[in-house]
């Protein structure tokens, strides 16, 4: 398939990969003065962050700000919402 200006979202096919990480209460302590549920929250997302980098699943750009000539960095990757994967999972189910 050809396209003479970028496809639409209707022409092209979402494959997406989930990233699971995970550790045991065992493998840390939390830090005296911090919530638990936030500290272990936080952990899981920089293991995930990290799992995203090694599995090359985020794109990475660079360009000149032309006001202030700033060389800026940007990463971008695509993720869905914990709402739309818990529909897109009953769907799933009812497709059984």
């Amino acid at each position: 398939m050809t396209y003479d200006s970028a496809p639409s979202p209707k022409d092209l096919l979402l494959q997406p990969k989930q990233v699971v990480v995970q550790f045991s209460a065992n493998e840390f302590s939390t830090p005296p003065g911090i919530d638990e549920k936030q500290y272990i929250k936080e952990q899981l997302t920089l293991a995930l962050a990290q799992e995203i980098l090694k599995q090359n699943l985020c794109e990475f750009t660079q360009y000149k700000d032309q006001m202030t000539f700033t060389d800026c960095y940007r990463a971008r990757t695509y993720l869905l919402p914990n709402d739309m994967v818990r529909i897109l999972r009953e769907r799933d189910q009812f497709k059984s």
